[in-house]
């Protein structure tokens, strides 16, 4: 949880994303987190609207609002496959842990 929250606003901001949008992220993201048991679907697009919205309120142009929201969605994912490969690198040592 706490990859998302700062990956999907990193993401957002390499892009080329204004405050707004970097505030949109995070709060795009809390609500995804929320929706996670309803629909996994929303909760990965909730960063993503969030960075558009708030660049779209920031009175940045459509393209480059959807240029910040792909930036959440990057940064999403790079954390998510972050957070994979710790889990795999637990495992990993777990295992390796009984074979002595």
């Amino acid at each position: 949880m706490i990859g998302e929250l700062f990956f999907a606003p990193l993401g957002a901001r390499w892009l080329g994303g204004s405050q707004r949008g970097v505030v949109g992220a995070i709060c795009g993201t809390l609500v995804g987190l929320a929706l996670f048991p309803v629909s996994v679907i929303l909760s990965l697009l909730a960063p993503f609207l969030g960075a558009v919205v708030g660049e779209l309120i920031g009175g940045a142009t459509r393209t480059r609002a959807i240029r910040s929201g792909a930036g959440t969605l990057v940064g999403f994912f790079l954390a998510s496959s972050v957070k994979l490969a710790l889990s795999i690198a637990y495992l990993i040592v777990f295992f390796l842990s009984f074979a002595k």
